[in-house]
């Protein structure tokens, strides 16, 4: 909320400030393969999301040991709605296609996360929502394996309501908002405008 900018780096969870001073927050020795950082509602927090083991982990701004509130495979990309709501987007249960699932605090796998948005294709995505509570999603396909462009698909805060009250939207009844792109790596709102980076590995150059 200040403006400072909290960052994964191999292993340390960063907070850094406009003049570029770095305060550490958390250590993982392991050094997993980061996903995303994100704030909490509530702004005393973030969690950060790895996709070595899948935990989500909760950190608070001043710092301490991480907390595993949930745990998802390979999770990609993370993003809260006006409600508190948390969204996590990451492979399906049998690893063909992706899904966008509810992020339900809960760590043991026992009780699956339940899915919000199902029968995506390709890889794991970005995702992000709007000042009135729509979902938007970036599809993810390799070139080599794909010759579909990619999209950003957006679905309605109806929709949003009706898949967390236990019945998921299929990827198909989503509105595409936007298509041939190169390739999109993440998604945010300023205001009302949506930014997105594409894939520049994949499209030789980066761009926002």
């Amino acid at each position: 909320p200040d403006g400072d900018v909290i960052v994964y780096d191999t292993g340390d969870v960063i907070r850094m400030d406009s003049a570029g001073d770095r305060t550490p927050l958390a250590n993982f020795p392991e050094a997993p393969f980061g996903s995303f950082v994100v704030l909490t509602p509530g702004g005393q927090s973030v969690i950060f999301g790895e996709s070595t083991n899948g935990g989500l982990f909760e950190i608070e701004l001043g710092g301490g040991v991480p907390v595993e509130v949930d745990n998802l495979s390979f999770n990609y990309d993370m993003v809260f709605d006006d409600e508190g709501r948390g969204f996590v987007s990451a492979p399906a249960a049998d690893f063909v296609g992706n899904e966008i699932y509810l992020f339900d605090n809960d760590p043991g796998t026992e009780t699956p996360n339940p899915s919000i948005i199902v029968d995506i294709p390709g890889f794991s995505g970005p995702v992000t929502v709007d000042g009135q509570g729509r979902l938007y999603y970036g599809t993810a396909h390799f070139p080599e394996d794909d010759t579909t462009f990619q999209k950003i698909v957006r679905f309605s805060r109806e929709q949003v309501d009706t898949a967390v009250a236990g019945s998921p939207v299929s990827y198909n009844d989503g509105e595409v908002l936007l298509s041939e792109l190169d390739g999109i790596f993440d998604m945010i709102f300023v205001g009302d405008n949506l930014f997105y980076s594409d894939l520049g590995f994949a499209a030789n150059e980066g761009r926002i």
